[in-house]
């Protein structure tokens, strides 16, 4: 059996993707496929959420490293093929691509037909296509210079906004102290 899946972007809203893809095909593939199409970091963790059809998460497809504890049924990525998640047209499911910036794509199954496919087929591919936030463009944005392992632990305090925290706005109220014995 073979797939055919819509794919749109929650942030970029002239993006669209059409692909078919096996049935039998892993989730890790189907990633495979995401992280190759739209030219996103391999080295990037991303993880599906099942959904229902208000996009509401009904379930997690992950590596098991990255389960949450609330996020309900919860399959791994490796081992989970589509097939055993998404039987039905209609079906729908969202992928987190950047963990810094909680970008997802949308996918919806739009057809199920017979047939197989050697690899993963893109049917279309238009408008802009999302980007995922570059690590080190997110640390640099949060008021400074880019951080890494390397940065001195006083330039650290010199990068950040003084505006992010401020001190006086603190309650000793919202502490407590534990004395340890």
């Amino acid at each position: 059996m073979i797939h055919h899946y819509h794919v749109t972007s929650e942030r970029e809203e002239s993006f669209s993707l059409d692909f078919e893809i096996q049935a039998d095909a892993t989730f890790a593939q189907l990633m495979d496929l995401l992280i190759d199409t739209l030219d996103f970091d391999p080295a990037s963790i991303g993880m599906f959420y099942i959904c229902d059809d208000r996009w509401q998460n009904v379930g997690q497809v992950a590596h098991s490293d990255f389960f949450e504890s609330d996020a309900g049924n919860q399959y791994e990525i490796e081992k989970t093929r589509l097939e055993d998640l998404l039987d039905d047209t209609g079906a729908r499911m969202r992928y987190l691509y950047d963990f810094f910036e909680d970008r997802y794509l949308r996918l919806q199954l739009v057809k199920i037909h017979s047939g197989s496919l050697s690899s993963p087929q893109i049917i279309s591919l238009e408008g802009k296509k999302p980007r995922q936030t570059d690590p080190d463009e997110f640390v640099g944005g949060l008021g400074g210079d880019v951080l890494s392992i390397d940065t001195p632990l006083g330039m650290m305090d010199e990068a950040f906004d003084e505006e992010l925290f401020n001190a006086d706005e603190l309650s000793s109220d919202s502490f407590s102290i534990v004395d340890e014995e």
